[in-house]
């Protein structure tokens, strides 16, 4: 295979874009994730600084952020470490979940 031949078929296989491209995407998204996963934690604490309540429902949305994100991780690698990390991920979502829900629910 001469040079031109590789890259062709890297670029097919990357759907057009560059290797750079695809770097700037994959670092972007993690910065946007783990800036959104820190307001989250910082929204958390200030509610419940405000309210004495603890914020079930924004603790939920954190795990199903991260239950998602690793959904898709292990739908792209397939492997069973990501699958089990995304099963933790969506139990806990559940349980905050049904907690906020009894929350509301009780007005506490």
């Amino acid at each position: 295979m001469e040079r031109e031949e590789i890259l062709a078929k890297a670029q097919k296989e990357n759907k057009g874009k560059d290797i750079v491209e695809l770097d700037a995407q994959k670092r972007s998204t993690y910065v946007a994730f783990t800036v959104s996963g820190l307001l989250i934690i910082a929204i958390a604490i200030v509610e419940f600084i405000v309210t004495k309540r603890f914020p079930f429902g924004v603790i939920a949305g954190l795990q199903g952020m991260l239950a998602t994100a690793f959904l898709v991780k292990y739908i792209t690698l397939r492997k069973k470490h990501e699958l089990v990390v995304t099963i933790c991920y969506s139990l806990l979502f559940v349980g905050f979940l049904a907690l906020w829900i009894y929350q509301l629910i009780k007005g506490l």
